[in-house]
């Protein structure tokens, strides 16, 4: 089956909460909510088979890091691993730096790109996985580079959209800076998250509820994408300190 994504758009609450796991949740007001339709997926194949969040590319959340650090070694071979210790939410990261990657199978990749797992202060293990795409870190990206990187998003949200998703657990199209914009955001009937966004890019903006619509281009620093996995979204597995503890 066949769906037309964007004729839906303005049909939003006047509140919507947006989860944002590299943070933490924050409410956009309809006074100031804008909306857009850049990358979001004319058409994408709508299946049945409810949403489930288990990690990407084989590696699944639980697994130990000698599991992960094994299974990474298969996946990419080329890539460079480094381990990282992150003093602030005690948690363990393997960095796998790679030329090109892509999350949707049969596409071609771009690069560079890295990924990130995330290890749980108190359970040791896997807990959320983050890919990043970076191009004119060092320059300003090209048009071209700048379509390239949205495209992959798009293509990715329309692989997430083939599956059905909890009611008022998703959103889409979510301007949360001048040219950055949430494409997809979702969360599964298991409270486990996935996030992807894009930054640096030409955005055709709905501004509501006044129904404003304005382009705003960009042609000057780098292009981003973002997909972020998370096991436990709304509680991660960090540090924290008990109440009280001053």
């Amino acid at each position: 089956m066949m769906a037309n994504v964007w004729g839906r758009r303005v049909a939003r609450a006047l509140w919507i909460l947006v989860a944002v796991w590299n943070a933490s949740a924050f409410l956009v007001s309809a006074a100031t909510l804008e909306l857009s339709p850049t990358g979001q997926p004319t058409k994408y194949y709508l299946g049945f088979e409810m949403a489930e969040i288990r990690g990407f590319d084989g590696v699944t959340f639980g697994m130990n890091p000698e599991e992960v650090e094994s299974l990474v070694a298969e996946l990419y071979p080329d890539g460079t691993h480094t381990w990282v210790d992150d003093p602030i939410n005690l948690t363990r990261l393997l960095h796998v730096a790679v030329d090109t990657l892509t999350p949707v199978p049969g596409m071609q990749g771009i690069g560079p790109a890295g990924i990130t797992y995330v290890f749980g202060a108190e359970s040791g293990r896997l807990t959320a996985i983050n890919l990043n795409w970076v191009i004119g870190s060092d320059r300003d990206a090209s048009a071209q580079e700048r379509q390239a990187v949205l495209s992959l998003g798009t293509a990715y949200v329309a692989e997430l959209l083939q599956y059905m998703w909890p009611p008022g657990m998703m959103v889409q199209g979510v301007v949360v800076e001048p040219n950055s914009v949430i494409l997809f955001a979702g969360q599964d009937l298991e409270g486990r998250g996935v996030e992807v966004t894009v930054e640096g890019v030409p955005l055709d903006v709905i501004i509501l509820p006044d129904g404003i619509e304005e382009h705003r281009p960009i042609d000057t620093g780098p292009v981003q994408l973002r997909i972020a996995f998370a096991e436990r979204p709304d509680d991660p597995d960090v540090f924290t300190l008990e109440p009280g503890s001053f």
